[in-house]
This record gives C-alpha cells, sequence and structure tokens, in this order.
C-alpha cells in the first residue's frame, strides 16, 4: 500500500477547503476539497449538509482511490517503477488535470514516465500552467505555483 498523504496535502493545500456545498468553476456542486462526489457514491448537492475537514480528506480519498488503480497499472503494465512520493505527486496532478494527462499516448507526462526521465517530467508538469481566463489562455499563478510543489515533491 503506497503512502499517498504527501500528495494529498498537496491536494488540500491547493484546493482549498469548503464545508459548505458550492459550485466550482465549471458549474458542479462541490465539496471539501474539490470532491464532486461522497464515499457512498452519490452527488454531491447544494442542499447537502456542511461536513467535516475529516469527512471531507475521506471524500478526497474516496475520489483518488480509482485514480490511484488506474496509476499502479499503468506503471506495473509499463514497468516503470515510482517511490511512493513521486507516485504521491502524480495522483496531486491528476487530481486536478485528470488521469487522461497521464494514460493517453503521447501526452508529455506519458511520456516521461515511459521515458524514464526526471528532467521531462519537471517540463511536462510545466505545460500545465495554463487555464481559461476571461475567455483566453493564460498562465495561472495558482498552477505556477501546485506544479512546483508537485514537482518538488516528485524530486524527493
Amino acid at each position: 500500500m503506497r503512502n499517498i498523504d504527501p500528495g494529498l496535502e498537496v491536494i488540500k493545500e491547493f484546493e482549498g477547503f469548503s464545508a459548505k456545498p458550492y459550485l466550482c468553476s465549471a458549474k458542479v456542486p462541490t465539496i471539501g476539497y474539490g470532491s464532486t462526489y461522497y464515499p457512498d457514491g452519490s452527488r454531491v448537492t447544494l442542499k447537502d449538509e456542511d461536513i467535516t475537514k475529516e469527512y471531507a480528506t475521506d471524500c478526497l480519498r474516496y475520489h483518488v482511490k480509482k485514480d490511484c488503480k488506474y496509476l499502479e497499472k499503468f506503471l506495473s503494465d509499463n514497468n516503470i517503477t515510482l517511490n511512493d512520493n513521486q507516485f504521491s505527486a502524480l495522483i496531486s496532478f491528476i487530481y486536478n488535470c485528470g488521469i487522461g494527462t497521464v494514460l493517453t499516448p503521447g501526452r508529455s507526462v506519458h511520456e516521461a514516465l515511459k521515458l524514464r526521465s526526471n528532467l521531462k517530467m519537471g517540463q511536462a508538469l510545466m505545460l500545465f500552467t495554463r487555464a481559461n481566463v476571461r475567455g483566453k489562455r493564460e498562465v495561472v499563478s495558482g498552477l505556477v505555483r501546485r506544479r512546483k510543489a508537485e514537482l518538488a515533491l516528485y524530486s524527493k
């Protein structure tokens, strides 16, 4: 069993905590540390009751569980070995950018993993610092800080 706690801490830091449900930027009901559903599989609604940080952490763990399985399978299938910090950093990245950014051939993170190159991984992660801001793709300082935090964890 991998220790993904350091990656969860990165997620918590950059997602922030909300005890109350809210609409995220994609207009999806969200709660806790960016969770859109609960450990019982039910979707978050705007009518849900407030939650504690402890329960929000449970929701976060539930959410990343599937991504952990997909990432482990990809690594195993490709005979790639990562330490817990590297794995954990990728879980934070996947939580923010989606599992497809790692599993899809030709994508920068996928290729960096297959090359087993920490230098390429650093370059690959830093490609994911843009978001739509007022209808334009722009570098977002929060994403730059998040990618640097993930890279720092990956490099431990």
